[in-house]
């Protein structure tokens, strides 16, 4: 099956993700968090760069950032929904040969009827969660447990003002004029 799909509601072909496909994506994700192109829970723009590449030489397929960016928040949507359903439950365990989790019918039962949405996780497989833990799982832990809810999102409010950011400008011709007849370099405006 072809990676690009025709016709998407945007008007760019959409990218079909194969399992390899995304399989290599966090594994990339992972390495790029490991070697320090991650801080604050966001990637920097040479992770995305390299990911972007890896996928071009190993697939043939062109991506971009948004395209990265679109298959991450699918990623850790399920991820989230699985990590929320099932929060702290000892008694649930995940199994990554059968890539499902596994509790005792009576504990699938009571979970059930608090959390009907959990039903699904009974049988449903989700690739790479013991990886999605290593990339998510600290995110989680820094946010409160009223941010973690899908239903609730709220912004922080800034503790102080925003700092002033230096902007660098071009040298007028009159400061190259001067720093020509001065033999001087001018590095950067006065202002």
């Amino acid at each position: 099956m072809s990676p690009i799909k025709p016709g998407h509601a945007s008007g760019q072909d959409a990218i079909f993700w194969s399992n390899r496909m995304n399989e290599y994506l966090i594994d990339s994700l992972l390495h790029q968090q490991a070697i320090g192109n991650r801080g604050e829970g966001k990637f920097f723009s040479v992770a995305y760069d390299n990911i972007i590449n890896g996928v071009g030489d190993r697939f043939g397929v062109v991506i971009n950032r948004t395209n990265i960016k679109n298959r991450l928040k699918y990623i850790k949507e399920s991820f989230n929904e699985c990590k929320n359903l099932m929060g702290e439950d000892s008694s649930i365990k995940w199994n990554s040969e059968s890539r499902r989790f596994h509790a005792d019918l009576n504990v699938w039962r009571e979970l059930v009827e608090r959390k009907p949405e959990a039903k699904k996780w009974m049988t449903k497989t989700i690739n790479h969660y013991d990886r999605l833990m290593e990339l998510f799982g600290k995110d989680r832990e820094k946010r409160p447990a009223a941010e973690n809810s899908k239903s609730s999102p709220k912004k922080k409010a800034r503790k102080e003002p925003p700092k002033e950011r230096l902007q660098r400008t071009a040298p007028t011709s009159l400061e190259l004029n001067v720093a020509e007849n001065s033999n001087q370099t001018v590095n950067e405006s006065p202002c």
